[in-house]
């Protein structure tokens, strides 16, 4: 079933957790669904086909037959809950705080991200004020062949693969929110307000996302682009980086 659903249907995420969530809703909390209707539309033809079927289903009186009509719905949400203790403890994981040994001691990598109209602030925290950058969306006549319209941007977030990112999330003007969704992942830019939130990203590529909050009249002009590169590629980005925009070392 969740193969069906997944593949025909909905598609796959390029995340390990999000595919953990698809697996639970369509193969486990469907399946639960799916039982319920069967077995309240059998007893719907029952009632309106068997002979007296509504005098004999409703007027039946067994004090057995009301506990298990009470308990067994119980038991069935308490098993649905059960197993989605997994999915809130991923879906809520936060990075701790840089350690002493530096900022991507144990896979932490932080990013501050600012929705402005109509664009995305990216700050990669305690390397710098330096390294800060905007990023618009590519005008037609700046653009590459091959480029996607109106989801192409100048400056990409560069993250690397199999790195633990915490995005910290947050406007400086009006609502917005960062949206992925070929990862599977949403989350509101309120001013005034930070959303923390853990990233993993298992393969390299580049996900196209937008501004899914409607945010005025450049709301369709903030698409998302975040690179995915393997860690030796990244951080020698970092460095070129560094070098270039950085006073102290320049």
């Amino acid at each position: 079933m969740y193969f069906f659903f997944n593949k025909l249907l909905f598609g796959s995420y390029y995340s390990s957790v999000y595919n953990l969530f698809q697996m639970y809703y369509l193969d486990f909390v469907l399946s639960f669904v799916i039982f319920v209707m069967v077995f309240v539309i059998c007893l719907m033809l029952m009632v309106i086909f068997v002979d007296f079927g509504f005098i004999k289903f409703f007027g039946y009186n067994s004090k057995a037959f009301e506990f298990w009509c009470s308990v067994i719905p119980i038991f069935i949400l308490i098993f649905i809950v059960f197993f989605s203790y997994n999915l809130i403890y991923y879906d809520s994981l936060v990075v701790n705080n840089m350690s002493e040994d530096g900022i991507f001691s144990g896979s932490k990598i932080d990013v501050k991200i600012i929705g402005r109209q109509w664009y995305w602030v990216y700050e990669y925290s305690g390397l710098g004020s330096w390294m800060k950058f905007d990023s618009y969306l590519l005008s037609n006549n700046m653009m590459n062949m091959g480029e996607l319209r109106l989801l192409e941007v100048d400056n990409r977030l560069i993250l690397p693969v199999n790195y633990f990112n915490r995005v910290n999330i947050t406007s400086g003007d009006v609502i917005h929110s960062w949206f992925l969704p070929n990862y599977g992942f949403k989350l509101d830019a309120l001013p005034g307000l930070v959303n923390v939130h853990l990233l993993r990203f298992d393969s390299v590529g580049v996900y196209y996302g937008m501004c899914s909050e409607i945010c005025g009249a450049g709301h369709s002009y903030m698409p998302i682009v975040v690179e995915i590169v393997p860690d030796n590629v990244f951080f020698s980005w970092l460095e070129d980086y560094k070098h270039k925009y950085d006073i102290v070392t320049r």
